[in-house]
């Protein structure tokens, strides 16, 4: 709430000078939100299989021999 309050009320924006973000900004934001969200999943599903032996491309290289 207080970032809302820093980024679009005028007093603030004067006082930090910051300025609103334009709304054709927005979509790449979420989109590029999006994909980093959905790569660091993916990331700990890999991580995940490793450690059981589903995942047989990946090695745990921090487990001892």
């Amino acid at each position: 709430m207080l970032q809302l309050l820093f980024t679009y009320t005028r007093p603030l924006q004067t006082l930090f000078e910051t300025e609103s973000l334009p709304g054709w900004v927005w979509p790449g934001l979420l989109v590029g939100g999006l994909i980093f969200f959905l790569v660091v999943e993916a990331e700990k599903l890999i991580m995940r299989m490793s450690r059981s032996g589903r995942y047989a491309g990946i090695r745990n290289t921090s487990a001892p021999a």
